[in-house]
């Protein structure tokens, strides 16, 4: 190795290079693949991290910030000690503590991309705060590339990655005093439970899911099914959508409290907070942080629904066969936007317009018993876990405005 063949390298070196080369922490081919100059040496990779790497932000391997520890312990660098030489001699025991991990299984329909894309906006000032949000090998706002692994549907043997990348992000949080926070919504479809709770075994799990009344979470799926893939669902069908989004809260709790029997489990109710309070700081609290949201990112509106009379005219014309195809959709829903400002035809949001009130309670009776086991058990000071049916106003539609839209969006799009 180049180590013991350079006379320039210390009997203390030659030490610490054996001690980071049975690191857990130091990953070569890592390394190599990360840092390409470095590949291009005649140089060990773990006497260069050793001697160089560690000083300039890079890292032994995926489950290590030389940075972070760095600016936890500023010390080193004037004293010129590696930082990862300085943990492992300072923390020998530091890999038996438990973790802390927040398990966001999200919901669909209750704000979770929102929440995700904030947080991934956020993510340096939520390291400042302890709060460890990292990337997945997807490297969007979530971890949809750890929970995919886990669908019933996908195969078990994918799951050795997972193991992986979770057991790097229990390193680094062990090794940065740091608590993971993971968040998918993928985690809402059957999943291999057993298997998960396996791989999380490791960690003191919080769970964190948001609810939404059932009523409105099934208009809000409505809507984003006509709109991300011009589905159709008629009126009297939403008890299909029922079923397959599982609105059935209590027995979603119920099925991971099964497989995570001392996790603590968190259920916050979508909307249901202070005015002055926003969802992202909603979920903060439910994390136990707080940030000075004035310096947070917030990102745009990440999937805005449809008004009442967008959906109902667009609904119409993909069922007549207007509109066959996502670019149609697209033209069509630009082109009634201009008619509607033109005409100055105001809109009301499609979620929480488009169920009559007799409808809205059949829902909410059908999930009566369910919705008040949560109540006694999460919010036992609330007289309802929900906010009443009979308070939510009926807006009513005029069929000519419909019609008119609909002739006069069909014009425009013969004419493209």
């Amino acid at each position: 190795m180049f180590w013991a063949q350079n006379k320039q390298c210390s009997l203390i070196e030659i030490l610490c290079l054996i001690l980071i080369r049975n690191s857990q922490f130091f990953d070569e081919k890592w390394y190599l693949q990360q840092y390409s100059d470095i590949a291009q040496l005649e140089i060990d990779p773990a006497f260069h991290y050793l001697r160089y790497g560690g000083f300039e932000g890079r890292n032994p391997g995926p489950s290590f910030s030389s940075n972070l520890y760095l600016q936890m312990h500023p010390e080193l660098l004037e004293k010129r000690v590696n930082p990862l030489i300085h943990y492992l001699r300072q923390y020998p025991t530091q890999s038996k503590r438990r973790p802390v991990l927040f398990l966001h299984i999200g919901l669909h329909k209750t704000g979770t991309s929102a929440i995700q894309k904030f947080l991934r906006a956020n993510e340096n000032l939520l390291l400042k705060k302890q709060v460890y949000y990292p990337l997945d090998d997807l490297g969007g706002d979530a971890h949809h590339g750890f929970a995919s692994k886990f669908i019933q549907l996908a195969p078990l043997e994918s799951i050795s990655a997972s193991q992986k990348w979770i057991l790097d992000c229990q390193r680094y949080c062990q090794a940065h005093d740091l608590f993971l926070l993971i968040s998918s919504e993928v985690f809402s479809e059957p999943i291999h439970y057993k298997e998960l709770a396996q791989i999380l075994r490791s960690f003191d799990l919080n769970i964190i899911i948001y609810i939404r009344r059932q009523d409105l979470l099934i208009e809000s799926v409505i809507n984003q099914l006509l709109k991300g893939s011009q589905t159709i669902y008629p009126d009297e069908d939403w008890e299909n959508l029922r079923k397959a989004y599982n609105t059935d809260f209590a027995k979603r709790i119920n099925e991971w409290r099964e497989f995570f029997p001392h996790s603590r489990i968190i259920v916050r109710r979508y909307g249901d907070y202070p005015k002055h309070v926003s969802l992202e700081e909603d979920f903060l609290d439910a994390i136990g942080i707080q940030l000075d949201i004035q310096r947070c990112v917030k990102p745009g509106t990440v999937n805005e629904s449809l008004g009442l009379y967008e959906f109902i005219v667009l609904r119409n014309l993909v069922r007549q066969g207007f509109i066959d195809s996502r670019l149609l959709f697209q033209r069509a829903q630009t082109a009634l936007t201009i008619l509607m400002k033109e005409a100055n035809i105001l809109d009301v949001r499609m979620v929480g317009n488009y169920f009559d009130n007799q409808t809205r309670q059949y829902i909410m009776d059908i999930h009566a018993r369910s919705n008040e086991q949560i109540r006694a058990e999460f919010f036992p000071h609330d007289q309802f876990l929900f906010s009443a049916v009979e308070n939510t106003p009926t807006f009513v539609i005029d069929p000519d405005i419909i019609s008119r839209l609909e002739i006069e969006v069909v014009k425009k799009l013969s004419r493209e």
